[in-house]
């Protein structure tokens, strides 16, 4: 929003409403499933899911178009 107040700025505009929304590379991780841990989650209780330890990185990019109001 910054940035389209400062453009709207440039051309003596003032940011209206929001046009459109777009989101890309949001890919989700895909989960990694273990044979022993897969076969001890069934042996437990059902709501029980193995879950591996570690970090994983996601980024993903949003474009929103605004109109431009005089």
């Amino acid at each position: 929003m910054k940035k389209a107040r400062l453009y709207a700025t440039a051309v003596d505009a003032e940011v209206g409403e929001v046009v459109s929304i777009s989101e890309t590379g949001a890919n989700l991780p895909t989960p990694v499933f273990r044979r022993a841990e897969m076969a001890q989650a069934k042996m437990m209780d059902a709501g029980s899911v193995p879950v591996m330890k570690g970090e994983q990185e996601l980024s993903a990019t949003v474009t929103v178009v605004y109109e431009l109001e005089n």
